[in-house]
């Protein structure tokens, strides 16, 4: 994913109160990746939002649970894009603001890098190396199946002030990922090894 900084500014002055928010989960339909967490929780955030949900069904009865979910939330506020990659899944994540991962599981999901990259808000769980890359400052980083705590960190991070400041923080966090960075790092460790 790469965005320019015109584009993210563009995408961030895009929010606004009076815009539902755009929210992603991106990842496969499964319990691991606690999706029914997430859908469990939207029922009672306090803002408008379009949730997108971005990955193919792995587990049939997740799958069944999943769409008797959305049927009983507001009609069109959820969406089921299936497993998007290249352009498709570029064009997604330039217009979500909110990126969900309220997994069970987890190393160190790409997806987050890929949101932070796309200047999402963040809200996932401790689980992994998450914690060790994210934190508040990102978005919200909540227990593993804690529906509460996965609602009042969507509304928190729903407010547009908060919203708009996370997402500059992420995009700026995004160059610690970059080629540049890397090759900075790698360089500082072959120097060090050199050096002994």
């Amino acid at each position: 994913i790469h965005m320019n900084k015109e584009e993210i500014e563009e995408k961030i002055n895009r929010v606004s109160d009076n815009k539902a928010r755009e929210l992603i989960f991106l990842g496969s339909i499964d319990r691991r990746k606690g999706i029914l967490d997430l859908l469990d929780a939207i029922k009672n955030v306090t803002f408008p939002y379009k949730l997108s949900i971005c990955g193919n069904p792995i587990d049939e009865e997740v799958a069944k649970a999943v769409n008797v979910a959305i049927a009983g939330l507001p009609e069109g506020a959820v969406e089921l894009k299936g497993f998007l990659s290249g352009k498709d899944k570029e064009n997604i994540l330039k217009k979500a603001e909110i990126m969900i991962l309220p997994s069970y599981g987890e190393g160190l999901p790409i997806v987050l890098l890929e949101g932070v990259a796309s200047a999402c808000a963040i809200i996932t769980t401790s689980v992994g190396a998450i914690s060790e890359l994210f934190n508040e400052k990102n978005g919200a980083i909540i227990n593993p199946g804690d529906i509460g705590m996965l609602t009042d960190a969507l509304n928190s991070i729903s407010d547009t002030l908060r919203l708009k400041e996370i997402m500059r923080i992420n995009y700026k966090k995004s160059e610690d990922f970059g080629i540049e960075s890397f090759i900075k790092q790698f360089a500082e460790v072959c120097a060090k090894v050199l050096l002994v």
